[in-house]
């Protein structure tokens, strides 16, 4: 995908889990990235908070990371405001796209060897 990621502590990190960077020639972008782990579907307060945050630190854009889904308040506020949703789903399909459709095999390794970078 091309960016720098940066994973913030789990306390006081402002509402956003990751921090992408991208400055590729011609093109720059920082993108905050908010995950959830809710089984209810996640509503618009959370997308006004991250729409908020974006615009506080300049970001270009915002993502919205859910292991659930949407209200159709939540997906009519992301779309009008350029906040990405990605539900459970949508999360499936881009880690078979990255990382191949046998990741699910191989996610607590992937875990495992991450993890110690960010505690």
């Amino acid at each position: 995908m091309g960016y720098e990621t940066n994973i913030t502590h789990y306390i006081r990190d402002g509402g956003k889990d990751i921090v992408a960077k991208t400055n590729e020639i011609g093109r720059s972008e920082k993108v905050l990235i908010e995950c959830k782990r809710y089984e209810e579907n996640i509503g618009s307060d959370s997308l006004r908070s991250l729409f908020g945050l974006v615009h506080a630190e300049k970001a270009s854009r915002g993502i919205l990371v859910s292991s659930s889904d949407y209200t159709s308040d939540a997906k009519e506020f992301g779309k009008t405001n350029g906040i990405e949703l990605i539900n459970h789903s949508d999360l499936t399909q881009l880690m078979d796209s990255y990382l191949g459709s046998r990741w699910s095999i191989y996610i607590d390794r992937i875990i495992n060897s991450r993890i110690k970078y960010y505690l």
